[in-house]
């Protein structure tokens, strides 16, 4: 089975009231202010906050709303579609979701409701993702569409794979997809200790419950994120922890243009919000400079210099695959035999499950005509990457491709058998069927 990266989804419109500033709220009054003209570019930020982001993903909105928005009319558009629990350790209530426009209007700011789900339903729900997305598409034709998922998230692992030994006592996992919950009995696999540092973000898991009693965790796994994305989008920000993998961007391949993803840890505060509708809205290469304005506000941070970010142009990745491909057929022994302890990872705390995807293969031993096949394949596929000298202050990274990769020498068999099942495995065959 193919259980990946998980979405978190919140269940409550809290008022994002920013300092210094008034909010007008017209429910379902929007008609009176639409455009005339077809609008140019929409932004979505799907923020998935039932969970311990709450507050960093309210916060990331406030942030928006404080800086550039369109006005009525205009023929730019910003939507988010957000649902908060009561508190980050609140788990309990469910409210209805809605999706909210942002405009500014007499030198104020506009939240306007457009569309509303009713309580109960999962926004991590596959079907639910689905449906706000194609509502966007269809009821704002536009030129260019671009899409934030800001959450938790694990890459290509299973479903409630990276829960620690302490959570696994009282959290429960699932992946949701069409309204069903199959549970993971993953309390049997081996545990790691928490990460250190801040808090980070991951790309998932909607908690049901009380902290630290007992609560369920529903995920989503990357390929019905990709089926619920669908065609079409410009680009997606994934602003969410080790979302930078091949296998990640393999499956999401056909959803954008572009991506920009980070292979390791992102902190809680997430992207670089204020400079977010700015960049959108200019002319240029957006998706690139939106992955600039993040690793340029993170390597002057004033506490932890800590990013690792990517833009992936999605129609390089076919060549990316077949150049690998044939580099796991031709170095099958070299990459089972290798070291890992001296390929640069990602993941922090005896975690090795993100590895640099040029350095497996360089520390495989390939051959410098290889290594320039790679170079020249990652070279068409990525157009920015940067890396802080350390991440999370305890991992130092000496080299950065821009997309990590899992190399399966020394793993349990839970991620064997689960990478076996991933669509970029059954490409390259780093694990054999």
């Amino acid at each position: 089975m193919r259980k990946f990266a998980r979405i978190v989804i919140a269940l409550m419109l809290t008022a994002m009231v920013p300092a210094c500033q008034t909010n007008i709220y017209y429910p379902n009054e929007l008609d009176r202010f639409e455009s005339l003209t077809a609008p140019s570019t929409v932004l979505l930020i799907y923020g998935v906050a039932f969970n311990n982001l709450n507050s960093y993903i309210q916060g990331n909105l406030n942030t928006v709303a404080r800086n550039k928005l369109p006005a009525p009319g205009s023929d730019q558009v910003i939507l988010s579609f957000t649902n908060f629990s009561d508190g980050a350790l609140s788990w309990k209530k469910e409210n209805p979701s809605h999706l909210i426009r942002y405009s500014t209007f007499d030198g104020k700011v506009r939240r306007d409701t457009v569309l509303t789900i009713e309580a109960g339903r999962k926004a991590v729900d596959p079907e639910v993702m689905k449906e706000v997305l194609d509502y966007v598409r269809s009821h704002y034709k536009a030129e260019r569409y671009g899409l934030i998922l800001s959450s938790h998230g694990s890459g290509w692992l299973p479903a409630g794979y990276v829960y620690t030994e302490e959570q696994d006592r009282w959290m429960h996992y699932h992946e949701l997809g069409s309204g069903v919950a199959n549970k993971i009995p993953w309390n049997s696999v081996k545990r790691f200790p928490a990460f250190s540092g801040p808090l980070t973000k991951t790309f998932g898991a909607e908690y049901h419950g009380e902290y630290n009693v007992s609560a369920e965790v529903y995920e989503m796994s990357v390929p019905s994120l990709a089926k619920a994305i669908g065609t079409g989008w410009d680009f997606i920000v994934l602003d969410a922890c080790f979302m930078g993998c091949v296998e990640v961007a393999w499956e999401l391949r056909n959803c954008a243009d572009e991506l920009c993803i980070s292979a390791a840890e992102v902190l809680a505060d997430g992207f670089n919000y204020k400079s977010m509708s700015d960049i959108v809205f200019r002319r240029g290469e957006v998706a690139e400079n939106i992955c600039r304005s993040y690793f340029d506000h993170y390597s002057n941070h004033s506490s932890y210099r800590s990013a690792t970010i990517a833009n992936v142009r999605t129609a390089g990745l076919e060549n990316l695959k077949n150049v690998c491909k044939t580099l796991v057929g031709k170095y099958k022994t070299e990459l089972s035999e290798a070291d890992t302890s001296a390929i640069q990872v990602f993941s922090q705390n005896g975690r090795k499950w993100f590895y640099d995807l040029r350095d497996v293969f360089v520390k495989s031993g390939i051959s410098p005509e290889d290594d320039a096949l790679l170079c020249d394949a990652l070279d068409k596929c990525i157009s920015y990457k940067a890396a802080t000298a350390r991440i999370m202050d305890n991992i130092d990274i000496r080299t950065f491709c821009g997309l990590s990769m899992f190399l399966p020498t020394k793993a349990d068999t839970v991620l064997i058998n689960a990478y076996r099942e991933n669509s970029w495995n059954k490409e390259v065959n780093l694990v054999e069927e």
